[in-house]
């Protein structure tokens, strides 16, 4: 008999998500370094990409992206090209998101 085969989608606990990401980013983070070295110049991020970093306060010593992300924040930086909108880190979003109550 012919058995068609599935698509399994593996599932992974919210840790495992997290964990995953953070190596995500502390990779991301290491080729900006190593390509701002080759170039000897900064390599442009799109704040679109640094408003999804993570707030967490176990990055490596000398994580470039969060520097980034907070010179962004306190510079009242923006993003889009067309329409102009405020930086906003998702976590902070999420957090002001959470602090609502409905009533």
């Amino acid at each position: 008999s012919n058995q068609v085969s599935k698509s399994i989608t593996p599932s992974y606990s919210q840790e495992a998500v997290e964990m995953m990401e953070y190596h995500l980013w502390k990779t991301l983070d290491e080729m900006i370094r190593l390509l701002s070295m080759a170039s000897s110049t900064p390599v442009p991020l799109p704040s679109q990409l640094l408003g999804l970093l993570p707030k967490r306060q176990d990055w490596p010593h000398g994580f470039i992206l969060e520097e980034y992300a907070n010179s962004l924040n306190l510079a009242g930086g923006t993003i889009g090209t067309f329409h102009q909108s405020e930086f906003v880190r998702v976590d902070s979003v999420t957090n002001r998101d959470e602090g609502k109550t409905n009533s």
